[in-house]
């Protein structure tokens, strides 16, 4: 006896088409034979209103209003069960597992909602009433509209005490998980961070703050969390509390060094560091944050003093590295400059803070690059690095030094060729030696203002940034180029030069005055002004024309 054919196999070969009759029937008898799926698998629903009535009503008598709603708007199986008169008792056991949910208003317990329609045509049948009739009906419409409102003003207060009690539970969950949180930390040797920050602080931490309650699997996830977190607000209580004292100590040394260079080790930088860029320094750096057992005096800071010229000469040796990067990205193309890049009178900066002019040891000195935000030490958005950042330099007063500046190499390399000068290699003190004395046509056309050719640079730098030289823009060109300049700053020639040192005149007389014993100050003796590289423009006295008769398209 054989076994039958098994037709699965046969699916697994390509039938042969020996002729269209045959092809034909063994398409047909594997399409017969091959198995189906029900689509009843697809769903984990869709066979329930396929069930017994008394299993599903047992169901539903375990779901609240909004579920059965739910349910409703899956399909239209359910939404034709529940949505039936005859089975309102369903939604009478849903309501009951609600505590204290107003009963459902006589017109929604039998009724139908009542459409556009229908008041239309109530308002129609009015108009064909008596007048007691028509007032038997408003006094129906009335109290059927208060009855609603009633309904809704109930509905309303359930629901303002629903919410209440649900924000009461969250608040005592809340509560109760910042209370284990504070325990655990405290166990855990965080207390000197609670006490510094306030708990009312680090418990806005998000996963201090949630509201769900804490299970093993949410704890294994936070505890890491919290062990960061409670890490950063130590470094930074350490920050506040020690190192920024240490910092000051530090700070004041530094003045002494800057005002007493002979009982400090001497360097042969022409412009120092601020003090900011020193307490990076590493044997500075490791005395500031030596253990809080360790007493730091200013006399700790010594050997580090010892080691200074060579952390400066590095400092200095960065710093003309990130100039020259600046300076050589804005050559033009093919320019080929020839000589120390230090000296060419083709280095020049502006300020992208301030917009004022510099030469090489100017920029250095310059000390708009050691702005920082004036907000809070803690701004919300800031990182955590940036905050811890921000703690030493408002205890420092300044940022370390940063190259904010921008090359004006173009503009230099037409104004010294108009003073028929080779740009690759004329040198500033080159251009000082033979160029001519400048003055501005826009400005002063009658020619008695002159200009020193490294004022003019700057002069034309400001022209050629506004555009504005056009017949009867004298004053306002003239104000502009004015109100851009920050008020003039000056440095003590009794003390090092150091980055950010310029102070204004008012304060300079206090500073010679205190530091140095000095009560006859005169400037050019006892200080200069910041920027002195730069002459200012002099006034002629007499009529004697254009000092520099050559007009100069640039200028």
């Amino acid at each position: 006896m054989t076994s039958p054919k098994r037709h699965h196999l046969h699916l697994m070969k390509r039938p042969k088409y020996e002729d269209a009759q045959g092809s034909e029937s063994s398409l047909v008898e594997d399409q017969d034979t091959k198995p189906v799926r029900s689509r009843a698998r697809r769903g984990g629903l869709s066979l329930l209103p396929t069930m017994s009535l008394d299993v599903l009503f047992e169901i539903f008598g375990f779901l609240k209003p909004l579920d059965l709603l739910s349910l409703a708007r899956t399909s239209k199986a359910f939404r034709n069960l529940l949505m039936r008169k005859s089975n309102a008792f369903i939604w009478r056991a849903s309501r009951s597992l609600v505590p204290n949910l107003p009963e459902c208003p006589l017109d929604l317990r039998f009724t139908e909602m009542i459409q556009t329609s229908q008041y239309e045509a109530l308002s129609l049948r009015l108009n064909g009433l008596d007048c007691a009739e028509q007032t038997l009906v408003i006094e129906e419409t009335k109290k059927a509209v208060r009855a609603i409102r009633e309904h809704a003003d109930a509905c309303k207060a359930w629901l303002s005490g629903v919410n209440r009690a649900r924000s009461d539970e969250l608040h005592q969950i809340r509560e109760s998980r910042k209370r284990v949180i504070k325990e655990w930390l405290e166990t855990e040797g965080w207390k000197p961070e609670i006490d510094y920050h306030t708990w009312w602080k680090i418990s806005k931490h998000r996963a201090i703050k949630d509201s769900r309650p804490l299970t093993t699997r949410i704890w294994s996830r936070i505890r890491p969390i919290l062990t960061e977190y409670m890490s950063e607000m130590r470094t930074i209580r350490m920050e506040e509390t020690l190192y920024n004292s240490r910092r000051r100590i530090l700070l004041q040394a530094w003045i002494d060094f800057l005002s007493e260079p002979a009982s400090f080790p001497n360097t042969d930088v022409d412009v120092l560091p601020h003090v900011a860029d020193v307490a990076r320094f590493k044997p500075f750096d490791d005395i500031i944050r030596s253990p809080a057992h360790v007493v730091v005096e200013r006399d700790t800071f010594l050997p580090a003093f010892v080691a200074l010229p060579n952390l400066v000469r590095n400092w200095r040796r960065q710093v003309d590295q990130q100039l020259a990067a600046i300076i050589t990205n804005g050559y033009p193309k093919e320019y080929v400059p020839a000589g120390d890049i230090h000296q060419l009178a083709t280095s020049v900066f502006v300020c992208n803070s301030c917009e004022q002019f510099f030469f090489w040891i100017d920029a250095v000195a310059h000390n708009c690059n050691l702005d920082f935000s004036k907000g809070s030490s803690k701004e919300k958005n800031d990182s955590f690095k940036e905050q811890v950042t921000r703690i030493a330099y408002y205890s420092l007063g300044s940022s370390p030094w940063s190259p904010k500046f921008r090359s004006s190499t173009v503009l230099a390399i037409h104004v010294i060729r108009s003073c028929y000068q080779d740009p690759r290699t004329a040198t500033l003190a080159h251009m000082d030696n033979t160029s001519g004395p400048f003055y501005c046509f826009a400005c002063h056309p009658d020619g008695k203002t002159i200009m020193h050719w490294r004022k003019g640079l700057e002069h034309n730098h400001l022209h050629n940034n506004r555009d504005q030289v056009f017949e009867g823009s004298k004053s306002r060109l003239q104000s502009q180029l004015l109100s851009v300049r920050p008020p003039r700053t000056y440095r003590c020639l009794l003390c090092r030069r150091s980055v950010g040192a310029g102070r204004l005149l008012r304060n300079m007389t206090c500073h010679i005055e205190e530091q140095h014993g000095i009560f006859s100050v005169r400037e050019g003796t006892h200080y200069v002004k910041e920027i002195d590289s730069i002459p200012d423009p002099i006034t002629l006295s007499w009529d004697s024309g254009p000092i520099w008769s050559e007009q100069n398209p640039y200028l």
